[in-house]
């Protein structure tokens, strides 16, 4: 097992462990401090109160919600590694079309997935408060959200409709101006600070579904420059 593998190993193993810690803490300091006040700040007039509900969550928190989540980030973006990489450390390149279009299809159903359960995730963690109706819009947007990134995807499958060639990699090829594929170039440059971000907030299933993204448009950018090379 080369350097690379065992390091990602590693970091699995201090991910879990990391997780199973979390889950012996409690998520507030103080709960029933943290009620009394919020409850006395939900009967004030004060138009500002949503945001210093904010700030009064975050002063009663402990750790348990940040190692849980960003272990769980940990350990989702090394297994995933480990999965998706070569021997040569190379992303592995799907050999299909169809594989390719169902990689994009799986791609939308678990980032919209995990949107929706991210959303339900900070409701069980009490994150907005019982006078703002600040879950229920979120759900009426993401529906919306969720048949434009169909749409995306489905308009980014228009790729594999023309000239492609699916199973190249890379190496087989030296990059230019004249084989560069813009407009997947783009798309994967743009996904990878997204994926960033997410990895930033600890929003571990959005960085599963991230992953997927880049694999997409990874294999996309591919097959289109290996035609033009």
């Amino acid at each position: 097992m080369k350097l690379f593998e065992k390091s990602l190993l590693v970091i699995i193993i201090i991910g879990i462990s990391v997780i199973i810690f979390s889950l012996l803490l409690e998520p507030f300091d103080n709960y029933e401090l943290f009620q009394k006040e919020y409850i006395k700040l939900g009967s004030s007039l004060n138009s500002n109160k949503t945001a210093l509900f904010i700030e009064l969550r975050k002063q009663h928190l402990t750790v348990k919600y940040y190692l849980f989540d960003y272990g769980m980030t940990a350990v989702v973006l090394s297994m995933f590694l480990l999965f998706i990489m070569t021997e040569n450390r190379e992303l592995k390149i799907y050999t299909k079309k169809s594989s390719i279009f169902v990689l994009g299809l799986i791609a939308f159903i678990v980032e919209v997935s995990a949107i929706y359960i991210h959303l339900f995730i900070d409701f069980g963690r009490e994150c907005f408060p019982y006078w703002a109706d600040t879950i229920v819009i979120p759900m009426f947007y993401l529906g919306i959200f969720s048949i434009w990134l169909l749409l995306f995807i489905l308009l980014n499958t228009i790729g594999l409709l023309l000239k492609f060639n699916a199973g190249t990699s890379m190496k087989d090829y030296n990059l230019s101006l004249k084989n560069f594929s813009y407009w997947y170039g783009f798309q994967l440059i743009v996904t990878f600070c997204i994926l960033l971000f997410c990895v930033y907030k600890g929003m571990f299933l959005s960085v599963l579904g991230t992953l997927l993204w880049i694999s997409f448009f990874y294999s996309m950018f591919v097959g289109r420059l290996k035609l033009e090379a």
